[in-house]
C-alpha cells in the first residue's frame, strides 16, 4: 500500500439504522454483493474551521423511488439521526464545531418505506464497503520519535499526538533505509510503536488516527507530519567486573577486593550489543594472573567446576571459560587454595574485536587471606616480581581483615622500601612527592592502608614491606616491584585460535598482542611465526600454509621451535625464510590464518624480534586437524522413532503448542548414505520470535537461552557427549538429540540448528493458551438516553496473549431499563423467525432487562453470542484477534413479538438511570477473586473488581 502525503477521508465500520429502526439491527454491510441495492457517499470538504458547513451528497443504485436517511456521529462520538427518510440526497451539516464528524446515508425505495420494509435499508456501497464519509474540525496529529539517532539494531519507539479528534485509534508506519513501508498492525488505542532498527541509515515515520468507528484502513483516518530517525553501526561492550563476597575492598587496584578464611568471591560481567541488549551464550574467558606452582584457585560456574588452562602467552595466568545467560551475565565463583594468601588480577575477554582491539574488562584485583594473616597487594615474589611502568607511581595496599565481623579502622602500618641501589621511595599518587624508604599508614574504614612507589632506575627491583599488630599478633608482610621502560616489547599475550578443533582443510586465525612489561601494547612490532608441521602423510614438512594479503604459502621446511639460541641469545634472520612475517596494528595486535588440508598436528610457534632478528624464546599452539565431516543435512523430527528410522535429513513443520507448553524437538545429522554415526560436530541452535532453547536431551538448562553453541563429542569408548560450557556435560548413546524450545510469544517459532554451511528447521505454531482473563475495558463511557456506544475488551491467556474465538461470559443484574445489545463483534443480532406463513431474519437485539412480549427466548449465532432469557448471562466469543465488541443501546429498539406482529419498538427512558458498571470475577458463582468474566449492572457482585462504567 503507498503512502500518500494528504488529508485523507473517513469511513465508518458500523451499521446505522432509523429513528425507528435499531442502529445495530440491519445487515452488515459485507452482506451486500455488487448487484445488490447500493448508496455511496461525497462531502464537500475534507476539512472545514470551526462555524462552517459541509454538504454531503448521497446517490443510489439498484433502489425504485430512492429515499434516503443521513446520521451523523458527533465530535463527543454519540451517533444521532440528522436528517430522516426524504427523497433529498443531499444534508448540511451546518455550524460545526472543533473535532471529527463520521456521516453516513442509508437508502429504501418508496414502497419498501411504506411496508417498514427496515431490514431492506443498506448503507453498502456497491464494493461492499459502508458508505461513510467525515469532515475534519481544526484537527491535527503529530509524530514524535524517542532519539533521533540510534545503532544498528537499536529499538525505536515513536509517539503520535491526535487533537480534536474523538476517542483517537492510532496505526504507525515506517519507511526503512531500503524505500520498504512497514505497518504496525491493526488500528489501537496506544498513542507509541517500537520497531528495530535492524539497517543503516534513516527512517521516515509516519501515524494515524482515527474515531474508533472509522474503518481500519488510512481512508478513514488522518496523517501525521513524517518524523525521521537515523541508525548507525555500533559496537558490543563488556561491563566492568563486578564483585561480590568480600569482607573489604571494592577490586580496584588500590582497594582490592579481600575475602578471609576460605571464603569465595563471584565475579561477574555482561556483554551487550550496539543497541544495549544483552547477548546470550557467548564465551567469556577471565584470565586470573599471579598464579604460582601450587596456589590455583577453585573456580565454579552454575554450580559446576570450570576448569583453567594455562595461558600460552602468559606465564602465571589461567583462562576459564563460561558462557553469559539469558542476561547477557557471565559470573564465576573464585576460592583460593587451602591455606594460602592469595593475590589475583582478573580481566574479562570477549571473543569480539572493537576498533582492532580486544574486547575485554579493566582488571580487577582480589585476594584471599587465611586466618591470622593480612593481605598484600600487588602480592608477588622476588622471582616474578610485580612490573610497572617506569616514572609512575605503583599503589600497594594493606588489607586487614575484619576481627569477629568488626573493620579494622586507625590500625597504623608501617612500610619500608628496600630498593635496589635504593633509587625507589615512597611518594604520592602522582608520583610528585619524596616521602624517603619508611612511611606509617593508618587504616580507613574498611582496613585498608595504601601507599605509593617509584623508581627512577629501569630494572630496579624494591621490596615493600609492611609491618602491624593484628589481633594481639605482629605480622610482616612482604611484596615485590619492579619498573620498566614502556614501549619495549617483551611479550605476547591473548594468543588465541578461532577454532581450537578444526577439520583438515578448514581455516583457523592466530591471533595475539605484543606487551611491553608493563602490560601495555606495543604498535609497529614486527613478528615471526614459524610451524612444524606433521609428516605422517609423507610430506617431510607436512602440509601446513599460511595465508597473507589473500596469498597461500607452504611454511618452509625450518626446525620452527628452535629459532632462537638460548646460549648465545641469538636468533635467526626475521625473513619469510622461516616463517610468515607479521606486523603489529596500533594496537599492538597481530592476526594470520592457518591451515593445513591433511589429519595431521601442527605447531605454531610466535617469535618477537628486534633490529630485524629473532629476539626471544617463542611461545607456540598446537592445533590438531581432523577428518573432514561429511554431513550432507541436519534433519528435526517430532519424535525419536521418526528421527531413528529417517533415511534422510527434512525440515519439521505442522508442529503445534500453546505460549505455556515447552515443545520437544529432535535432531538428527545424515550423510549422504544415511544416519551419521561417529563424528564430533559443533552445532549452532538458535529459535526465532523470542523463543528459548531451555533443555537438551531432557535436561533443563539453567539459563534458557534464544541461541546456544552445542558440541557433540564422539569417543569409540564412551559414545557421544553434549557438551554446553557451564551448563551441561551429558552422555548418549546416539547421535540423536532432543531440543526443547519454549516461547511466550505467540505466532511461528522458527528452530533452526546448522552445523558449517549445512542446516535444518522445524517450524512451531505458537498458539494462545486456555482464556484466563480479561482486559482493556474503557474506564468511563457515557451512554445517553436515545443513543449507543460500543464497548470493547480483549480475551487474553496466562502468558497475557490475546485468545482467539475464546467464550466469555457477561452477567448482568437486569436493573438496566432500556439497555440492550444489538451487536457483538459487529454482527448484527438476528434470527430466522416465523412471519406468517414463512419465515424471515428478524431482529433479536438482547435485552438486559425484563421485556414483556419478546417474541423470542433465545439468541445463538455460532462462534458470536449465545442467550437464554431468565438467566442474566450472554456467553460471547472473541473474533480472531481476541477482541470483543459489544454494541449497548438505550433505546429505541426494535424486536421481534411474534409472527403476526413482527415488529415493537421499545420507548426510551425519560430521565438517565443510575450508572451502569462493568466488574470483572472469574465464573457464575461469582465468589472466586479472580477476574475470568465480565459482569454490567449497578450492583456488583460478590468478589468483583470494578474496571469501569458506564453512564447512561
Amino acid at each position: 500500500m503507498s503512502m500518500k502525503s494528504r488529508l485523507t477521508k473517513k469511513a465508518s465500520g458500523i451499521a446505522l439504522a432509523s429513528s425507528l429502526v435499531a442502529i445495530g439491527l440491519l445487515p452488515a454491510a459485507a452482506a451486500f454483493a455488487a448487484s445488490m441495492p447500493s448508496v455511496s457517499l461525497s462531502a464537500s470538504s475534507l476539512t472545514a474551521q470551526p462555524g462552517g458547513s459541509v454538504t454531503f451528497t448521497a446517490s443510489s443504485s439498484g433502489v425504485s423511488n430512492p429515499e434516503y436517511q443521513f446520521w451523523v456521529e458527533q465530535p463527543n462520538g454519540q451517533w444521532t439521526v440528522a436528517q430522516n427518510w426524504s427523497t433529498s440526497n443531499t444534508f448540511t451539516l451546518n455550524n460545526v464545531t472543533t473535532g471529527d464528524y463520521l456521516v453516513t446515508a442509508y437508502v429504501l425505495g418508496q414502497q419498501q418505506l411504506q411496508n417498514h420494509d427496515w431490514s431492506a435499508a443498506t448503507n453498502a456501497e456497491a464494493n461492499g464497503q459502508q458508505a461513510v464519509d467525515g469532515v475534519f474540525v481544526d484537527s491535527s496529529v503529530s509524530v514524535s520519535s524517542s532519539s533521533a539517532t540510534v545503532t544498528e539494531g537499536q529499538t525505536v519507539t515513536v509517539t503520535a499526538d491526535a487533537s480534536n479528534i474523538y476517542s483517537p485509534l492510532y496505526q504507525f508506519w515506517y519507511k526503512d533505509p531500503s524505500g520498504n513501508w512497514h505497518q504496525s498492525g491493526d488500528y489501537t488505542a496506544n498513542s507509541t510503536f517500537t520497531f528495530t532498527a535492524n539497517q543503516t541509515g534513516t527512517y521516515e515515520i509516519v501515524a494515524y488516527a482515527k474515531s474508533p468507528l472509522a474503518l481500519n484502513n488510512p481512508e478513514g483516518a488522518l496523517m501525521s507530519n513524517a518524523a525521521s530517525v537515523t541508525s548507525a553501526v555500533g559496537q558490543p561492550t563488556i561491563g566492568n567486573i563486578q564483585i561480590s563476597g568480600q569482607s573489604a575492598g571494592t577490586g580496584t587496584s588500590g582497594s582490592p577486593a579481600l575475602v578471609t578464611n576460605g571464603g569465595s568471591l563471584t565475579l561477574s560481567t555482561t556483554l551487550l550489543d550496539a543497541m544495549g541488549n544483552p547477548v546470550p551464550n557467548v564465551a567469556i574467558t577471565y584470565d586470573i594472573s599471579g598464579v604460582t606452582a601450587g596456589a590455583l584457585p577453585s573456580v565454579m560456574s552454575n554450580g559446576q567446576v570450570v576448569s583453567g588452562t594455562a595461558s600460552t602467552s602468559s606465564s602465571g595466568t589461567y583462562e576459564y571459560t563460561v558462557y553469559t545467560n539469558s542476561e547477557g551475565t557471565a559470573s564465576i565463583q573464585v576460592s583460593g587454595p587451602s591455606g594460602s594468601t592469595v593475590s589475583y588480577t582478573v580481566q574479562a575477554v570477549a571473543p569480539y574485536q572493537v576498533n582492532g582491539n580486544s574486547l575485554e574488562t579493566p582488571s580487577a584485583y582480589v585476594e584471599f587471606v587465611t586466618a591470622g594473616q593480612v593481605g598484600i597487594s600487588p602480592l608477588a615474589t622476588s622471582t616474578a616480581p610485580y612490573v610497572g611502568t617506569l616514572g609512575q607511581a605503583i599503589p600497594v595496599t594493606v588489607t586487614v581483615p575484619p576481627v569477629n565481623g568488626v573493620a579494622q579502622a586507625n590500625v597504623p602500618v608501617e612500610f619500608s622500601d628496600t630498593a635496589t641501589g635504593l633509587n625507589g621511595y615512597f611518594t604520592n599518587a602522582a608520583g610528585s612527592e619524596n616521602f624517603g624508604l619508611t612511611q606509617t599508614v593508618y587504616t580507613n574504614a574498611e582496613g585498608q592502608a595504601t601507599v605509593y612507589v617509584i623508581d627512577p632506575v629501569a630494572g630496579d627491583e624494591n621490596t615493600i614491606t609492611a609491618s602491624l599488630t593484628y589481633n594481639g599478633a605482629q605480622v610482616t608482610e612482604s611484596t615485590y616491584l619492579e619498573f620498566q621502560q614502556a614501549g619495549i616489547p617483551t611479550s605476547i599475550a591473548n594468543l588465541t585460535v578461532s577454532n581450537s578443533n578444526p577439520s583438515a582443510g578448514q581455516q583457523v586465525t592466530i591471533s595475539g598482542t605484543v606487551e611491553d612489561a608493563t602490560g601495555n601494547p606495543v604498535p609497529n612490532v614486527t613478528v615471526l611465526v614459524a610451524a612444524a608441521a606433521g609428516s605422517s602423510t609423507g610430506n617431510p614438512n607436512g602440509y601446513a600454509e599460511y595465508e597473507l594479503n589473500g596469498k597461500a604459502t607452504a611454511f618452509p621446511n625450518v626446525n620452527a621451535g628452535t629459532l632462537y639460541d638460548t646460549t648465545t641469545n641469538t636468533g635467526v634472520p626475521a625473513t619469510s625464510t622461516y616463517g610468515a612475517v607479521l606486523t603489529t596494528n596500533a594496537s599492538g595486535q597481530f592476526s594470520i590464518t592457518v591451515t593445513d588440508s591433511q589429519q595431521e598436528t601442527d605447531t605454531y610457534y610466535v617469535y618477537l624480534t628486534q633490529n630485524g632478528y629473532v629476539d626471544a624464546t617463542p611461545i607456540s599452539q598446537k592445533l590438531t586437524y581432523g577428518a573432514s565431516t561429511s554431513l550432507s543435512g541436519i534433519g528435526l523430527f517430532a519424535t525419536s522413532a521418526a528421527a531413528s528410522s529417517a533415511t534422510s535429513a527434512s525440515n519439521l513443520t505442522g508442529v503445534q503448542t500453546t505460549d505455556t507448553s515447552p515443545v520437544t524437538v529432535y535432531v538428527a545429522p545424515f550423510t549422504s548414505t544415511g544416519l551419521d554415526a561417529g563424528q564430533s560436530i559443533t552445532y549452532q541452535l538458535s529459535a526465532s520470535n523470542g523463543g528459548l532453547i531451555d533443555s537438551i536431551n531432557g535436561t533443563a538448562l539453567t539459563s534458557p537461552v534464544s541461541s546456544v553453541t552445542l558440541s557433540e563429542t564422539y569417543s569409540s569408548t564412551s559414545g557421544y557427549t553434549l557438551t554446553i560450557p557451564g551448563e551441561l556435560d551429558k552422555t548418549a548413546s546416539s547421535p540423536i538429540f532432543s531440543v526443547g524450545v519454549s516461547n511466550s510469544t505467540t505466532g511461528n517459532t522458527v528452530l533452526t540448528v546448522s552445523s558449517g554451511s549445512v542446516s535444518g528447521t522445524a517450524t512451531i505454531d505458537v498458539t494462545a493458551g486456555p482464556a484466563t482473563n480479561v482486559t482493556n475495558f474503557p474506564a468511563v463511557v457515557q451512554l445517553n438516553a436515545g443513543s449507543f456506544q460500543t464497548l470493547s475488551y480483549q480475551v487474553l491467556d496466562q502468558a497475557g496473549n490475546p485468545v482467539p474465538n475464546a467464550a466469555s461470559t457477561l452477567y448482568y443484574d437486569g436493573s438496566q431499563n432500556n439497555l440492550w445489545i444489538t451487536q457483538v463483534n459487529g454482527v448484527t443480532l438476528q434470527q430466522s423467525l416465523p412471519v406468517g406463513s414463512s419465515n424471515a431474519n428478524e431482529p433479536t437485539p438482547i435485552p438486559l432487562y425484563s421485556v414483556s412480549g419478546l417474541g423470542y427466548s433465545s439468541v445463538s449465532i455460532p462462534d458470536v453470542v449465545s442467550w437464554n432469557s431468565g438467566k442474566n448471562t450472554v456467553t460471547v466469543y472473541s473474533n480472531n484477534s481476541g477482541n470483543v465488541s459489544l454494541t449497548l443501546q438505550a433505546g429505541p429498539v426494535t424486536y421481534y413479538t411474534s409472527s403476526s406482529s413482527p415488529y415493537v419498538t421499545s420507548t426510551t427512558s425519560a430521565s438517565p438511570s443510575a450508572p451502569t458498571y462493568v466488574y470483572t470475577y472469574p465464573d457464575a458463582s461469582q465468589t472466586q477473586a479472580s477476574n475470568g468474566a465480565v459482569y454490567l449492572g449497578t450492583t456488583g457482585p460478590s468478589g468483583y473488581s470494578n474496571i469501569g462504567q458506564i453512564n447512561w
